[in-house]
C-alpha cells in the first residue's frame, strides 16, 4: 500500500462471493478521519458511503462479549467493535479462518 497519509485510514478488504463463483480479491478503501475509530465504524462507513455491496456482520452488543463481529485484522483475530484504528493507519481486514465463508467478511459461526 502507499505511504501513510495523515487523516486518512486505508483499508484493504477481502471480497468474495462463493455463491456467485467469483474468486477472492482485495478492494482498497480510503476514509478520512481525524480521530481514532473502530474497525466496525470503518466498515459501516464503507457500506453507507462507498460500497453498499460489502457484506459484514453489522451488529454490536455494546459489551464486547457476543463475538459476532470477529474477523482478522492485520493477521490477528479481533473483535471489530472494539479494535481501534488511528488516522494515517493502513490495515487489511479478512474473514475469520476455519469457518465456511458466506460472503466477504461474513462466515458461518
Amino acid at each position: 500500500m502507499a505511504g501513510k497519509e495523515k487523516g486518512i485510514i486505508t483499508v484493504r478488504v477481502y471480497r468474495c462471493n462463493p455463491l456467485a463463483g467469483t474468486p477472492g480479491r482485495y478492494d482498497t478503501y480510503r476514509i478520512e478521519s481525524h480521530d481514532p475509530i473502530t474497525v466496525l465504524m470503518v466498515l459501516r462507513y464503507i457500506f453507507k458511503n462507498l460500497d453498499p455491496t460489502l457484506a459484514f456482520r453489522d451488529y454490536e452488543c455494546y459489551q464486547g462479549v457476543c463475538m459476532s463481529c470477529q474477523m482478522m485484522v492485520k493477521g490477528k483475530r479481533v473483535r471489530a467493535c472494539s479494535t481501534m484504528v488511528e488516522p494515517g493507519e493502513e490495515f487489511t481486514v479478512e474473514p475469520l479462518p476455519g469457518h465456511p465463508l458466506i460472503k466477504d467478511l461474513v462466515v458461518s459461526l
